[in-house]
């Protein structure tokens, strides 16, 4: 855990709270705090902060996100991938190619859903 958030955080509940709320707020200035988040020795904290990254969809998580893509734990390794297709950007997009090599079903297809995901926000029409 961060040194900025284990100040004040003894119970993990509120350690996970902590972050679901950084990416309900939608604030990017959250993104470097839940960055050094993404190595948490809990996989269920590295699944937290791919989604509250994926609420924030700031392409600075990326790169972060990426190295999710292989984590061990599939949760993460799902979250990771969805909120790679929330956060856009080339980086994103070529972790996502990388995704469609993965060996479980459920990962290649959460990958090309995501990568749907993109070409709908960047073509929002369809044309």
């Amino acid at each position: 855990m961060s040194r900025e958030l284990q100040a004040g955080f003894d119970d993990e509940a509120l350690h996970l709270w902590a972050i679901q709320g950084m990416g309900h707020t939608a604030n990017p200035d959250w993104i470097p705090t839940l960055l050094s988040e993404s190595t948490d020795p809990d996989p269920t904290v590295r699944q937290a902060v791919a989604y509250a990254a994926a609420d924030i969809a700031d392409e600075r998580a990326a790169e972060a996100l990426s190295n999710l893509v292989d984590d061990e734990e599939l949760g993460v390794r799902l979250a990771a991938i969805f909120a790679l297709g929330q956060v856009g950007g080339e980086a994103a997009r070529e972790a996502l190619i990388y995704a469609l090599e993965d060996e479980r079903d459920d990962v290649r297809k959460a990958a090309e859903e995501a990568i749907s995901e993109l070409e709908e926000a960047e073509d929002p029409l369809g044309m």
